[in-house]
C-alpha cells in the first residue's frame, strides 16, 4: 500500500504535465496511401485552403460604401495579425486574382462615393464564381479568407490567433460568422477539455451516489472510489509519462474506467458481505471472496481489455491510442482492486460489517430474482420467440444502415459550429475542400495546346456544376498570365493560341508565381482545388469515381484525389473497416478464452450468444433511426461487447462452481450474482450516459447507444443465459 501510494503521488505529478492534443491529423489513417499522397501534394502545391479561416461580416440593410469601408478596415486589421500568411477579401481584388502573378492591377472596389461603390458591386455580380465567393447570395455580407502559417495549424498558437480575430470582429460591433478547418480544430480543442472536466466530476459524483445507495457507509464508498480514482490517475499518468496527450476519444476513458473499474470492487465487497453474514472471520471471508470472484474478475479484466487491445491495430493513431490505454487502464484498475480493496477491508473492524445493512442483502432481491428465474424457466418459448422476433427485425434492418458521413458529423446539428457551417453553405458558398491531381503517365508526354485545352474542358464542366465553388488550377494561371502579357485586355483572358506562347507562359508562371499549380519535372502534375457542397461521403465517392473515369477516358493521364475532404472521408471508411475487423478478432479471442475457461464447446455458445444479441439489436436501432454509422459508432460495438460480457463470465463462473452440489444452480446463481450484476449494469448505464451530454455527436451517440445496449445486455443475461443453461446443460 505504501508503494502504491508513492506511485500514485508520482502519477499525479505526471498528470499535471498532461496536455491537450492539437494534432487532429491523428484521426487520419496515416499509413494509408491516400494520406501519404495528401502530405506529398500539400508540400508540392501549398495552396493553403486547408489552413484557411473564413470570416463573414454581415450588414443588416445591405452593402453600402460605409459598411464596405468598415469591413475593409476589419479585414485589414486581421491581415496584420502575427500568424496570417495570406489574405483575400473583396477590397483587395484587382481585375483578377493578384496572388498568382505580380502586376500593376487596378483595384476593383472604389470607396470614393456611394455611386462608384455600387458600380463596383454591380461589376462583382456579373463576374465568375471567384468574385461571387466574396459576397453572400443576398448581397448583405462580405467574406474574407485568411490563410494561417502552416506551423500554427496543430499548435496552441492557432487558438490564440483565432481568439485575436474574434476580438477584432467583436469590437467592430458588426455581426460576424467564423469558420474554416483551423476554427473547427480550435473549437474541438476547447470542447475536449470541457468534456474531460465534466466527465471526471460527474463520474465521481455518480459513483459516490450509487455506492452510498448500495453500502450506506462512508468507508465502503471511499474504498471503491479510491481504487478506481487511483487506477485512472495511473493510466493518465502513463499517458503523460510516454508523451501522449488527451484528445476527443481519450476522454471516454474517464467514464469507462470508472464504471469498469468499480464493478470488480462491487462484486468483491458484495460477496465479502455474504461471507461475513454467514459467520466467517474477515480474513477467511476475504480469502473465500477472492476464491469465488477472483478468477471471474481476472477473466473479465482480460476479456474487456482484449476488446480495447483490438483497437490498437487500427490505422488511425487516435483510435490506436484509445485502444492501448483502454487496455492498460483496465489491467491497472483490476490490479489495484484486488490489492487495495482486500487490504482496506482487513483494516476495518469485523463488527463493523455486522452493523451495516447493504441494499444487496435486502430480502426484496430474493423475490425479484426468483421471479426472473420463474419467467426464464417456465416461459422459455415465449421469451425466445420475443427475442428472436426483434433479432430478426434487426438483421433485416442492418443492410439499411447509412454509412455516408458529413463534414461536421463530429458535432451535433444544433451546435454553433454546425449552424455556422449551414449558414455558409446556404448564404456564401461551399466549405468542404475538393482537390485532385492530374498526372501524366510518362515523363516524355508533351504538354501542348491540345492537352491544355483538354484540361480546360474538364474545368469548364466542373465550373458549370452548381455543386462546385470556384476552381483554382493552372488554367486560371495561364489565362491570367496571358491577360497580363497583353496589357490587361479582357479578350486575352484565354488560353494562349500558340505552342510558343504556351511554353513561354508556363515558364514565366513557374519562375514568377507565388504558388504554381503545376509541376513539369518528370511526370507532369496539375493541381486542381475547389470547395464542394457537402452531400455526404458516399455521394462524394461516387463523384470522384465518375470524374476519374471521365478524365482518364479523355486524356492519357492518371487522376489522384487528395485534400482534407478526401482524406477525412477515406480515413473514416478505413477506421470503420479496421474496427469491424478488430471486433471480429475480439470475438475469436474471447471464444478461445471461453473454450479454455469452460472446456466445453456448448459454453462458448452460452457465453457469446447473450452478448451478440444486444449488438444486433443496437445495429437495428441505428438503422431504424437513420443515424450514419461512423467510426465512433463502430467503436461502441467493441467497447460495449467487452464490457457486457463481464456479467456473463461472473454468472457462468459461479454457476460452474456450484452446479454439482446445487440442483437449483441457475436460480442460486441468479440470487447470488444477480444483485451485483444489476447494480453494475445500472452503474455502467449511468457512467456511459454521462457522455450523452457531450457536444460531440459521436461521443454523445456512444452514451445513448451504450445505455441502450446495456439494457439489452442485462435483459439477455437474466433471461437468455438461464434458458440456454436450462436447454444445453440440464443438471
Amino acid at each position: 500500500m505504501w508503494a502504491i501510494s508513492f506511485l500514485s503521488i508520482f502519477m499525479v505529478f505526471e498528470i499535471s504535465q498532461l496536455k491537450i492534443s492539437y494534432d487532429f491529423d491523428s484521426y487520419f489513417a496515416k499509413n494509408e496511401s491516400f494520406y501519404q499522397d495528401f502530405e506529398k501534394y500539400q508540400s508540392k502545391f501549398p495552396l493553403g485552403q486547408n489552413h484557411q479561416i473564413v470570416v463573414t461580416l454581415e450588414s443588416q440593410v445591405g452593402i453600402d460604401s460605409s459598411f464596405g469601408s468598415k469591413a475593409n478596415a476589419v479585414f485589414a486589421e486581421i491581415e496584420q495579425l502575427k500568424g496570417i500568411k495570406k489574405a483575400n477579401y473583396f477590397s483587395k481584388i484587382s481585375e483578377f486574382n493578384p496572388s498568382n502573378l505580380n502586376g500593376g492591377e487596378k483595384k476593383l472596389v472604389d470607396f470614393k462615393s456611394e455611386s462608384s461603390f455600387q458600380e463596383s458591386m454591380q461589376y462583382f455580380k456579373s463576374r465568375s464564381k471567384i468574385y461571387q465567393s466574396f459576397f453572400s447570395k443576398d448581397q448583405k455580407s462580405v467574406v474574407g479568407y485568411f490563410t494561417i502559417e502552416k506551423e500554427l495549424f496543430n499548435l496552441p498558437g492557432r487558438d490564440t490567433l483565432i481568439h485575436s480575430i474574434r476580438q477584432i470582429v467583436t469590437s467592430s460591433k458588426v455581426k460576424f460568422h467564423l469558420f474554416g478547418i483551423p476554427v473547427m480544430r480550435s473549437i474541438y480543442s476547447e470542447k475536449i477539455w470541457n468534456d474531460f472536466l465534466v466527465f471526471s466530476i460527474v463520474s465521481i459524483a455518480l459513483l459516490v451516489l450509487v455506492l452510498y445507495y448500495l453500502f450506506r457507509h462512508f468507508l465502503l464508498i471511499l474504498i471503491p472510489c479510491l481504487t478506481v480514482v487511483m487506477g485512472i490517475l495511473w493510466n493518465f499518468g502513463l499517458m503523460s509519462l510516454f508523451g501522449f496527450s488527451i484528445n476527443m476519444i481519450s476522454n471516454l476513458l474517464v467514464p469507462i474506467l470508472f464504471v469498469v473499474g468499480i464493478s470488480d470492487s462491487i462484486h468483491l465487497i458484495s460477496v465479502f458481505y455474504e461471507k461475513i453474514q454467514h459467520g466467517l472471520k474477515k480474513e477467511d471471508a476475504i480469502i473465500e471472496s477472492l476464491k469465488e470472484v477472483g478468477k471471474a474478475t481476472f477473466l473479465t479484466a482480460l476479456v474487456s481489455s482484449t476488446g480495447f487491445l483490438s483497437l490498437s491495430f487500427t490505422s488511425a493513431e487516435a483510435i490506436k491510442f484509445f485502444g492501448l490505454f483502454g487496455f492498460t487502464g483496465i489491467i491497472i484498475t483490476y490490479f489495484l482492486s484486488i490489492v487495495i480493496v482486500p487490504s482496506l477491508l482487513l483494516v476495518l473492524d469485523e463488527n463493523f460489517f455486522y452493523k451495516q445493512t447493504s441494499v444487496l442483502n435486502q430480502g426484496i432481491w430474493t423475490k425479484v430474482f426468483s421471479g426472473i428465474y420463474s419467467l426464464a424457466h417456465e416461459q422459455k418459448k415465449k421469451v425466445l420467440l420475443i427475442f428472436s422476433f426483434f433479432v430478426l427485425i434487426s438483421i433485416l434492418l442492418i443492410p439499411q444502415i447509412k454509412t455516408s458521413l458529413f463534414f461536421t458529423n463530429d458535432v451535433k446539428s444544433k451546435d454553433a459550429l454546425a449552424q455556422e457551417f449551414s449558414y455558409f453553405e446556404k448564404n456564401i458558398g461551399y466549405l468542404k475542400p475538393f482537390e485532385f491531381v492530374i498526372r501524366t503517365k510518362a515523363e516524355s508526354q508533351p504538354i501542348n495546346l491540345a492537352f491544355v485545352k483538354g484540361i480546360e474542358k474538364i474545368e469548364k464542366e466542373l465550373s458549370n456544376d452548381s455543386n462546385f465553388g470556384a476552381i483554382y488550377s493552372m488554367i486560371f494561371q495561364l489565362k491570367y498570365a496571358n491577360y497580363l502579357l497583353h496589357q490587361g485586355k479582357m479578350e486575352y483572358f484565354t488560353i494562349p493560341n500558340s505552342e510558343d506562347k504556351l511554353r513561354y507562359l508556363l515558364k514565366e508562371i513557374s519562375n514568377r508565381a507565388d504558388e504554381p499549380l503545376f509541376n513539369l519535372n518528370g511526370k507532369k502534375e496539375f493541381y486542381f482545388a475547389s470547395k464542394i457542397r457537402d452531400e455526404g461521403s458516399e455521394v462524394m465517392e461516387k463523384k470522384e469515381i465518375q470524374l476519374k473515369h471521365k478524365i482518364e477516358s479523355s486524356l492519357p493521364v492518371q487522376v489522384k484525389f487528395t485534400g482534407f475532404g478526401h482524406v477525412l472521408d477515406q480515413s473514416n471508411k478505413s477506421s470503420r473497416t479496421d474496427i469491424f475487423w478488430g471486433l471480429l478478432g475480439d470475438l475469436i479471442v474471447v471464444s478461445l478464452m471461453m473454450a479454455f475457461l469452460f472446456k466445453k464447446s456448448k459454453f462458448i455458445l452460452i457465453s457469446l450468444l447473450p452478448n451478440l444479441i444486444p449488438l444486433c439489436l443496437l445495429l437495428g436501432i441505428i438503422a431504424l433511426l437513420g443515424i450514419p454509422f461512423s467510426p465512433a459508432n463502430a467503436l461502441i460495438l467493441v467497447v460495449i461487447f467487452g464490457i457486457s460480457i463481464d456479467d456473463t463470465i461472473h454468472f457462468l463462473t459461479h454457476y460452474l462452481l456450484i452446479r454439482k452440489e446445487d440442483s437449483q444452480a441457475i436460480r442460486s446463481t441468479l440470487l447470488t450474482c444477480g444483485k451485483a450484476m444489476l447494480f453494475v449494469s445500472f452503474l455502467l448505464m449511468a457512467g456511459l450516459g454521462i457522455t450523452y451530454f457531450s457536444d460531440f455527436e459521436a461521443i454523445s451517440n456512444l452514451g445513448l447507444f451504450g445505455m441502450i445496449t446495456i439494457i439489452f445486455a442485462t435483459l439477455t443475461e437474466f433471461l437468455i443465459t438461464p434458458i440456454l443453461l436450462d436447454l444445453f446443460d440440464p443438471i
